[in-house]
């Protein structure tokens, strides 16, 4: 599986229904995805090993992949955001160097695509899910000790 083929696979989603998370069970299928269902959704498609150990954002974050460094991040890794700087509470995919495509986890919304908007932040406690990302991760299967990229 290339990540490439991620961001095609989650285009072909742009415009389905968007639904906050109500539970593990719901918002990862084409009725209405949440942005972990969305993600987790995409992953099973693709047959990526061992997908039902992570359905959480945050479980992703420390599950999935390995850490890049913003400036190295493209086409197919996914991007985290916090709503304190500190918790992953949102996830989308890159599909270009400055834009992802999410769930934006609201009702009546749609699968979208947005800029990765960096802004400084007024004040400590500042809002900041969607701005700022707290980190990019490249999928990568673990044989062993070890964890080869995709």
């Amino acid at each position: 599986m290339r990540r490439e083929k991620l961001a095609d696979l989650a285009l072909q989603f742009l415009g389905y229904p968007a639904i906050l998370y109500k539970n593990p069970d719901y918002g990862k299928d084409e009725t209405g995805f949440d942005c972990s269902g969305f993600v987790h959704f995409l992953l099973k498609k693709m047959k990526f090993p061992e997908i039902e150990k992570w359905r959480h954002v945050n479980e992703m974050f420390d599950g999935l992949g390995v850490l890049i460094h913003p400036e190295f991040s493209s086409k197919g890794d996914l991007v985290f955001f916090s709503r304190d700087g500190v918790v992953p509470r949102h996830i989308g995919i890159m599909v270009s160097e400055s834009h992802y495509i999410h769930s934006p986890g609201v009702n009546f919304s749609y699968v979208r695509i947005d800029e990765i908007k960096k802004s400084e932040i007024p004040y400590k406690n500042a809002q900041i899910y969607g701005h700022n990302p707290i980190g990019f991760k490249r999928l990568a299967i673990k044989k062993g000790r070890y964890k080869y990229l995709l």
